[in-house]
């Protein structure tokens, strides 16, 4: 039987390899650094079946701090960084939608944009529909 780290460690491995030299901060497995104020990206995932073919969802989320602005001479933190939200959530679909493996296939189920209350920032979760087949 497979378990969620499993699951989490292999869709780590897809991300990190891609993302871990274009972000500021860095790709995590379940949270990332307390107070962090850079770009980073967590992977962590739901409860996983114990079915012959198990299922899980990962969660991919790409934290982005917000724009800082000045507007009619005051700075505003409150506006999401839209281009880098899109760009980074464009690397991870890609990276992520339809992969197989010896003994896995993933793909993204949705996508959304997310306030991150009281901290000023924005982030992008990208939701992966993961299955064990079964097969070692």
């Amino acid at each position: 039987m497979k378990t969620i780290n499993d699951a989490i460690d292999i869709v780590w491995k897809q991300v990190n390899a891609s993302l871990s030299s274009t972000i500021t901060g860095g790709v995590y497995k379940l949270s990332r650094p307390f107070e962090s104020s850079l770009e980073d990206v967590v992977v962590n995932a739901l409860p996983i079946t114990g079915e012959t073919v198990q299922q899980c969802v990962i969660n991919v989320n790409a934290y982005v701090p917000n724009l800082l602005l000045k507007i009619k001479g005051k700075q505003d933190s409150s506006m999401p960084d839209y281009a880098r939200l899109k760009q980074i959530s464009e690397t991870v679909i890609s990276l992520l939608h339809k992969k197989t493996g010896s003994n896995y296939w993933h793909y993204v189920e949705n996508h959304a944009v997310i306030r991150n209350e009281g901290v000023n920032e924005h982030y992008a979760n990208v939701r992966i529909r993961f299955m064990f087949t079964g097969e070692d």
